[in-house]
């Protein structure tokens, strides 16, 4: 895997610019817009999911319903309709950021990907990855993953932004960078 990017980095690929601040444990989405909307924050646990998490003030998350509490996230009120955990092309256009865990395998296998970047995630080591769907180039997901068990199928924590959804994608990927910044993890992680 490679290292975690360090200082002002450009990928053309993905479309985005990553630089390092002292005050984020890794690098992040260079976004005056982002910065701004996290000047105010507001946060949430998901006792099923075993974290706690903050997000923009002016943002609004699930209260639970279909999807565990506080895994789905957008910048405007949302009803809670569509399938639950970690599909994010079957999500409702209007949430762009979805947060959660499951157990099993993790693949990407055909997936090109334009970002893979090792970060430390609540403490945890994981993966930051952008990937697309070759033979649907307009669907792209950025995605963050790490382990909370040590078994490979055992249970993982995964946040993610679609490029489907309404809106804007950068600025949402920009968004999920600052969350995953302020992520704590239960010391016991959930059932």
């Amino acid at each position: 895997m490679p290292q975690p990017t360090t200082g002002a980095v450009s990928n053309r690929s993905s479309g985005a610019t990553y630089a390092a601040r002292s005050d984020l444990p890794f690098t992040v989405i260079d976004s005056a817009e982002a910065d701004a909307l996290f000047a105010e924050v507001q946060t949430c646990t998901s006792p099923e999911g075993g974290y706690t998490v903050s997000f923009p003030a002016s943002w609004h998350t699930n209260e639970g319903g279909e999807a565990p509490e506080c895994s789905w996230f957008a910048p405007a009120p949302f009803a809670s309709a569509g399938q639950t955990m970690l599909v994010a092309f079957v999500l409702p256009k209007d949430i762009p950021i979805q947060l959660g865990v499951f157990r099993g395998g993790v693949g990407s296998v055909g997936m090109p990907q334009l970002v893979e970047d090792e970060v430390v995630i609540g403490g945890l080591t994981g993966y930051r990855t952008e990937t697309f769907l070759a033979a649907e180039p307009h669907w792209v997901l950025y995605a963050y993953r790490t382990w909370l068990e040590a078994h490979y199928l055992g249970l993982k924590f995964s946040a993610s932004a679609s490029s489907t959804a309404t809106g804007d994608y950068v600025l949402h990927k920009a968004v999920l960078d600052r969350m995953m910044t302020t992520i704590e993890f239960a010391p016991e992680p959930p059932a």
